[in-house]
């Protein structure tokens, strides 16, 4: 398998120099890291936890523009101090994170070129730090790991295509594309600072003229801010430049711009303009969700800001204005710090989540070559951000949305119920499940007469006609109208459409409470008939990290189960007889196909629950318990336990709801004697019985 930090370190496995132990090969992610902010005048270090908490901090100005044995020196110094201050073990850091700022191949751990410290070209600093300090290193641009920062614990959190704006002494933005840091082909994306707006315009830092940076950073603030001291203009800006003629900070420009220096104001104005074009590039050529701005200069607030913001509805299509959201950033000052360690942990979990994907293919390969390559289920592949836009925009037709529900897998649940069902079972409790469309359904006891019509509503719908088919044109606008206002809801309809992601925003609600393996639960009807939405649903649920189930009544296609077990940590299997004939005398449909897909799901050793509906006059015998336990036995697996869940009437009103008759209403519902006896047949055969679900 490999380590998963060897090619950002440059150290072999167990190598004496400290680099990465068996435990950094599989699974056990260490509980810190170290981030570090490398700058022209200062190394900022944090030993940051997982959740983004800072544990211990380290400032040194020792290194400040000097070469870069010196710089590496201080970081080595960084990594002791923290240690020592902490009281944390190497053996609990899971890697160094190293933000450097200018152009990194981060995959070779090289330095290419900082136009602000010319020393630096060509530097292989990651494996010189790695060798030095005895842990795994990573090393990036440091924009680029503060837009990781932003991403995992600051203000782009919840996003999964976002872009950091930095307007500090330098410009640039880091990328973040399906959850995930964007490189480029040399590792050197995102250097939106030296894009040439002007050919004609100021000389840059990098040696071209007419960058971005040389109008929206700090340094083109003070480059600007000379210009106009060098021309003759009035301001007051003359008096607070250094004397050595280094640059002048931007605060001091915003503190002479807030007292009204008009040459300061308009110096702010053009800084704020250029950004606001660099947010233009932005959203018109990447098409983010969010874009977080962020660097010092944001402290300048409204005098930077409000520029910024005209400049880029200016210069924006404004149909793709309403598609981003812009935010400043959360973090601060230790966003590169928080970033740096936030890009380790992520790094981490992406080998950790390859290696267990690679491991679940191990088995399945040995299982093949075992002569069993027809029983295995394989794992759900992982959701990038565009298939996870595609699942979002499914629809489909669900029927009730049921929270806290304790009998539909383990847990708390949450149950979706989808509209459309094969069977036609005489006593079904969901009589509004059976197609896939909405229907209208008048609950006539439920009607106060609130004589918001002209016409009072009717109190009974025509018997056995189903009245959302039957209305004419012209009626489905008027009751469509009245089942809108019904204030009781007396009249409305059952079942809407909606997207599965609309859904699954509803399910989340409860995630607070999924305490012990609680999730989301798919019912009906029959979840496998809109086989699209059941699809999404449940791998929309398994990105957020739910249980799922689902409850089916097996007459379906096998080629749409099969495809939802990778999706599945749950399956409820409604068996209601093992005799043919009756089952299609009162189901409407045959049941070989059910019972060839029991047997197949058990085959595959499928997290598979038997339930079995006692319906009397149906199958609530002692001579159908006997039948149906030894089919059940007959399955591999073994199968040890079924769930017995006794009739009841709680569907029939929904009947005459729908102008049906129901035509349960005369059996009876089964005494605690009763179940006692069918379940005591069940446990005679050797099965475990659960009443209830």
């Amino acid at each position: 398998m490999g380590c998963r930090w060897p090619a950002h370190t440059g150290i072999s496995l167990g190598g004496a120099s400290g680099g990465a132990t068996v435990a950094q090969c599989a699974g056990m992610i260490r509980p810190f890291a170290i981030g570090i902010d490398v700058g022209g005048t200062k190394i900022a270090a944090g030993l940051v936890q997982r959740d983004g908490t800072i544990l211990s901090r380290y400032t040194t100005h020792a290194h400040s523009e000097r070469e870069p044995e010196t710089v590496i020196a201080a970081i080595e110094a960084a990594c002791g101090a923290l240690l020592e201050a902490s009281g944390v073990s190497s053996s609990d850091i899971e890697a160094v994170g190293l933000g450097f700022p200018g152009n990194t191949n981060g995959a070779a751990g090289v330095v290419l070129v900082c136009s602000n410290l010319p020393a630096w070209a060509h530097v292989p600093l990651r494996d010189i730090v790695a060798s030095r300090v005895g842990l795994p290193v990573l090393l990036d641009n440091d924009c680029n790991l503060a837009a990781v920062g932003e991403h995992r614990y600051g203000a782009g959190r919840g996003s999964h295509n976002m872009c950091y704006l930095t307007l500090s002494t330098g410009s640039g933005i880091g990328i973040i594309v399906e959850d995930r840091l964007y490189r480029g082909h040399t590792g050197t994306a995102g250097e939106l600072g030296h894009v040439v707006i002007s050919p004609s315009g100021p000389a840059c830092t990098c040696g071209k003229r007419g960058c971005l940076m040389a109008y929206c950073s700090g340094i083109g603030i003070s480059r600007m801010a000379y210009e106009r001291i060098q021309a003759g203009a009035d301001t007051v800006l003359r008096d607070r430049a250094p004397a050595d003629g280094r640059r002048i900070p931007g605060e001091v420009v915003a503190a002479a711009a807030r007292q009204g220096d008009a040459v300061a104001r308009e110096i702010l104005h053009t800084a704020g303009t250029y950004a606001g074009i660099a947010l233009s590039m932005i959203i018109q050529i990447i098409n983010p969700e969010v874009i977080v701005v962020g660097g010092g200069l944001t402290r300048m607030g409204d005098l930077l800001e409000a520029p910024m913001l005209v400049a880029m509805h200016e210069h924006t299509q404004p149909e793709l204005l309403d598609s981003v959201i812009i935010k400043p950033w959360q973090l601060g000052d230790d966003l590169v710090v928080i970033g740096a360690a936030a890009e380790v942990f992520a790094s981490a979990e992406r080998y950790q989540a390859q290696f267990d994907a690679r491991a679940n293919r191990f088995i399945v390969e040995k299982a093949e070559r075992a002569g069993v390559s027809s029983r295995a289920i394989h794992p759900p592949e992982p959701l990038g951000q565009a298939e996870r836009t595609r699942l979002e925009r499914v629809e489909g037709v669900i029927f009730d949305i049921q929270r806290y529900s304790l009998h539909d897998g383990p847990g708390l649940r949450t149950n979706v119920f989808l509209k459309g069902c094969p069977l036609r079972c005489d006593w079904c409790a969901n009589p509004e499940s059976h197609l896939t469309r909405p229907q209208l359904a008048l609950f006539a006891s439920h009607c106060i007469a609130c004589g918001q019509f002209g016409e009072p509503c009717p109190t009974i719908w025509p018997a056995n006609r189903d009245i959302s088919a039957a209305l004419d044109r012209e009626s489905v606008p008027e009751f469509s109208q009245r089942a809108a206002v019904c204030p009781t809801a007396a009249m409305r309809w059952l079942g809407e459409r909606r997207t599965a992601g609309d859904i699954i925003g509803e399910v989340l609600r409860d995630a607070p409470f999924y305490q012990g393996g609680g999730g989301l639960t798919l019912t009906g009807g029959e979840p496998t008939m809109q086989p699209h939405l059941a699809e999404a649903l449940l791998r929309l649920a398994k990105a957020e990290c739910l249980s799922t189930a689902m409850e089916t009544c097996g007459h379906t296609h096998w080629a749409l189960l099969e495809s939802l077990l990778p999706y599945l940590d749950h399956i409820l299997f409604d068996l209601k007889h093992v005799d043919g004939e009756v089952h299609r005398r009162y189901t409407g449909v045959d049941n070989a196909l059910i019972l060839s897909n029991l047997s197949r799901l058990a085959a595959l050793r499928a997290p598979l629950t038997i339930r079995l509906p006692l319906i009397p006059g149906f199958n609530a015998s002692r001579e159908t318990m006997r039948a149906v336990a030894q089919f059940v036995r007959s399955l591999e697996g073994p199968i040890t336990r079924i769930d017995l869940l006794p009739y009841h009437r709680l569907g029939a009103s929904k009947y005459a709801a729908l102008g049906r008759s129901y035509p349960w209403r005369e059996q009876p519902t089964l005494r605690e004697t009763d179940l006692d006896d069918l379940a005591g047949v069940l446990v005679q055969e050797g099965l475990q019985v659960n009443i209830g679900g």
